[in-house]
């Protein structure tokens, strides 16, 4: 949630933020990556379209997105445009995966999800991924802190425990 958190890095009520890094560069901020989010188009096991092939044969399909995190657009919008097909409808943005999960394991909807919690047992048991021959542009988490601060001594522990975290996560 980057820019929800950059204001508070920005006025110094927190020390440094994590989330997606913004399309904009802000010279205020420093931004060190630390991963890339992977997707994968997904429907509740037996939905009606798990043979689709293209992202065209889902073009009419009711989708669930997390809220707009982001000032761009995200990854499934990004993956119909490249397609050349209109952004999909978006019937419902929420805020949670537990939330997106528990709606599409009762609806024909589908989502796009990170893949690497598709491994994950509370997902495992009820998504079933869609293989189509387009792939979903990766998202790109960064962890940011003010430009031209250093971190206190506790502040750079933490960002140093979540970036060795993070790589573990790009493994």
């Amino acid at each position: 949630m980057a820019p929800a958190l950059m204001p508070l890095v920005r006025n110094e009520t927190l020390d440094f933020g994590m989330g997606p890094r913004p399309a904009k560069a802000d010279p205020a901020f420093t931004f060190r990556p630390l991963f890339r989010v992977e997707h994968a188009l997904v429907a509740r096991k037996g939905h009606p379209l798990t043979k689709a092939s293209s992202i065209a044969d889902l073009v009419d399909v009711d989708w669930l997105d997390l809220a707009k995190v982001t000032d761009t657009n995200g990854p499934l919008e990004r993956m119909f445009a490249a397609a050349g097909l209109p952004a999909p409808r978006q019937v419902v943005q929420l805020e949670s995966y537990n939330t997106i999960l528990a709606m599409i394991a009762k609806s024909n909807m589908m989502s796009i999800f990170p893949r690497l919690l598709l491994v994950e047992s509370f997902a495992r048991d009820v998504l079933q991924e869609i293989k189509v021959a387009e792939r979903a542009p990766p998202l790109s988490v960064a962890l940011f802190t003010r430009a031209g601060s250093q971190l206190k001594p506790m502040a750079a522990a933490m960002a140093a425990a979540v970036t060795a975290v993070a790589r573990s996560l790009a493994n």
